[in-house]
């Protein structure tokens, strides 16, 4: 299992958590022009894994075709 912190850069006071069994998920309902932080741990048989680095990106994030 993987337990997904995520909250506003601008209010890092107000982390959300989320956790999903799957190696990928999707993110609905975010505020548009805002920078989000991301920090993922594993979470086994034998505890909580460290959070990973935070990442940052601002949405809506669009990947353009080149």
């Amino acid at each position: 299992m993987y337990d997904i912190q995520f909250w506003k850069a601008v209010a890092p006071e107000e982390k959300r958590m989320r956790s999903t069994t799957e190696r990928k998920t999707v993110f609905a309902n975010l505020d548009d022009n805002t920078e989000y932080k991301f920090s993922v741990r594993a979470n086994t048989r034998k505890g909580y894994g460290p959070w990973s680095t935070q990442v940052g990106c601002s949405f809506p994030y669009i990947l353009e075709e080149k």
